[in-house]
């Protein structure tokens, strides 16, 4: 079957509000379930075959937080217990969940991203209502915890204009916890502006982003916490500051009456593709060993919080709430995946009555998406997201 990870959402129940986080449109919160896996159903579609032949089963997800599933622990135990060669990892922002249960994660070698942009209430710039005291308190006892000096601990920062004078404390913060990582990301973006709203709504700020040289050289690498003294030099010689928070005016605010939503009705699909840049296609989901080499089959696949198979974790959030609940505002990109989706039926994805092993036999992601890929004709989405520069080798 060669399948080799898992990315498991686990939850979509979350603590906060993040400006680009698909849960919420122009800061009000969309049609969706606020759901989780529970042990029993994740042990039914989770085949032990399966189980047993992956390497590595992440916990992430878009709508919400892994740590936000009550049966957590009990679903990384129950992993090691049949394979406990299997590395697990979760990604939180570290607002929500017990300091019972990162305790226990910590015990159980489960490896942890904690998603910090700022430290005290500047992290809540971008992790909006992730609140600084439950944050700090769930690291420091994420840290404490672990016995296995193999366990990994990592904060994953965002590189906003408005966030960046927020490094430095987050360093110390890495220095005084002993935070293995932390990896500097370049931020998804809502063209210049990405507003963000408080949790009932109400617009407050906008981040933006302006990528340089200088962010590519800080983002291209996972530091160490042995080298921070490095990453402060550089910090500190390019004076990384940050730029005065954007505040716009209300009446720059005022946006159309939604249209009603409904079900997505096909429509053509638009597409003007961009001239060959000498980049090359990659596809983890294919190949997750070798993102570039497409010829060999070594699968990532993602489980969504409602129960479906598929590639990626970034194709649900084009066309999840819109097959539904359409607004007809989708981009050319997401008209042809919705279109592709209704050509081979959502309920072909279900994992309601099949295991993951049962559905992925099916060729059903094969036809979706890895086919047209092999055959140099990828979905324009998957063009445009993961055509990059190949590494030399």
């Amino acid at each position: 079957m060669n399948i080799t990870s898992l990315d498991f959402e686990l939850s979509s129940i979350c603590n906060a509000g993040c400006p680009v986080c698909p849960r919420r449109r122009f800061g009000t919160f969309q049609e969706f379930k606020q759901t989780y896996w529970p042990l029993e159903e994740v042990k039914r579609v989770l085949d032990k075959e399966l189980l047993l032949s992956i390497r590595h089963f992440n916990i992430c997800g878009n709508f919400g937080d892994g740590m936000g599933n009550p049966d957590i622990v009990d679903i990384c135990k129950y992993i090691k217990s049949v394979n406990e060669n299997c590395e697990i990892h979760i990604a939180t922002n570290g607002g929500i969940g017990t300091k019972k249960a990162y305790r226990e994660l910590a015990k159980n070698k489960v490896n942890i991203t904690f998603g910090i942009d700022g430290y005290g209430n500047k992290n809540e710039l971008y992790r909006i209502n992730a609140k600084w005291n439950k944050v700090y308190e769930n690291l420091k006892t994420y840290i404490e915890s672990i016995e296995d000096k193999h366990t990994h601990s990592r904060i994953q920062f965002l590189l906003w204009d408005q966030t960046r004078d927020q490094i430095l404390p987050i360093l110390d913060l890495m220095q005084e916890l002993q935070v293995k990582t932390i990896n500097l990301l370049e931020p998804f973006t809502q063209g210049e502006f990405t507003r963000g709203y408080d949790m009932k709504g109400v617009y407050t700020h906008s981040l933006t982003f302006n990528s340089n040289k200088l962010t590519k050289k800080l983002h291209s690498k996972i530091w160490h916490l042995e080298e921070l003294d490095e990453l402060r030099e550089i910090i500190q010689k390019e004076e990384i500051g940050n730029r005065p928070l954007v505040i716009e005016e209300n009446e720059n605010l005022i946006y159309s009456p939604t249209p009603p939503a409904k079900p997505y009705i096909r429509k053509e699909a638009i597409i003007e593709r961009e001239q060959s840049s000498g980049k090359k296609q990659s596809c983890y989901s294919i190949n997750y060993e070798n993102n570039f080499n497409l010829t060999e089959s070594l699968h990532s696949l993602y489980i969504t919080h409602n129960g479906y198979l598929m590639p990626c974790c970034m194709i649900p959030p084009e066309f999840s709430t819109s097959i539904r609940h359409s607004i007809g505002k989708e981009t050319p990109e997401q008209i042809e995946i919705l279109n592709k989706v209704l050509d081979l039926e959502l309920d072909n994805f279900s994992l309601k009555e099949k295991t993951i092993l049962e559905v992925f036999e099916t060729g059903i992601l094969h036809k979706f998406v890895y086919d047209n890929l092999r055959s140099n004709s990828p979905l324009a989405f998957c063009e445009k997201t993961c055509s990059r520069e190949c590494p030399t080798i």
